[in-house]
């Protein structure tokens, strides 16, 4: 990218997109210093269509390249940093490649990445049968009430109740957790937390009555730019 187009988009930034790519400027600079107590790097991007989330990206890794680039020598063709996403369609997006042409991610105890709802419901239902054999398995049911004036905290008619979790704000109508269930959160909760879509953990705790649940969230952080 040309010095020029880059500084012109450097400046294009809105307020909340130059104060992330200030967090990746404070990084690198503590990072070029040796700092041997130097953490990872976690941000999470997220805004809806044309939001500018791929042009910030974009420039994120150009200026991790820029900044980099003087402390190697050229001729070795480094790769300063590497893109990439689960799918094609958003990797050509970001002019990044698919996870796994990125790397070697070998794990025997990987997350598996399914096509289908059907196949991850079924993959699930498998995975609590065998943790049912160590730990109790408890069943909770949604309840749903209506919020409207006239009927406020009744209960609606089942019929009334769409099917399609996506309707249902990415709530199931059933759940089947225990102690040591993985589980994932489905819509954003409280972003300024890591509480946000996408966001997995473990259920580590449960009380008398399962009205609390306590997630271990912070284990399955996953670092990405």
């Amino acid at each position: 990218m040309p010095d020029e187009v880059f500084v012109s988009r450097i400046r294009s930034l809105n307020v909340q997109q130059k104060d992330l790519m200030k967090q990746v400027s404070d990084a690198i600079e503590r990072d070029i210093r040796c700092n041997d107590d130097l953490q990872p790097l976690l941000l999470f991007i997220t805004g809806g269509a044309g939001s500018g989330k791929s042009f910030l990206l974009k420039l994120i890794v150009e200026h991790i390249r820029r900044c980099y680039a003087p402390t190697v020598d050229i001729l070795l063709k480094p790769t300063f940093v590497e893109v990439a996403s689960l799918t094609g369609v958003a990797a050509r997006q970001i002019s990044g490649r698919q996870v796994e042409q990125s790397g070697e991610f070998a794990d025997g105890a990987a997350m598996r990445i399914f096509p289908t709802l059907k196949l991850v419901e079924s993959y699930n239902s498998k995975m609590t049968d065998q943790l049912h054999q160590s730990s109790r398995i408890y069943t909770l049911r949604a309840i749903d009430e209506s919020r409207e004036v006239a009927t406020y905290g009744k209960r609606p008619p089942s019929n009334a109740i769409p099917t399609d979790v996506n309707n249902c704000g990415g709530l199931m109508h059933e759940l089947k957790l225990g102690v040591g269930s993985r589980v994932m959160l489905r819509r954003n909760i409280y972003v300024a937390e890591g509480l946000v879509n996408g966001a997995m953990g473990m259920v580590s705790k449960s009380g008398l009555t399962f009205a609390a649940i306590k997630l271990n969230l912070a284990s399955y952080q996953i670092p990405f730019l």
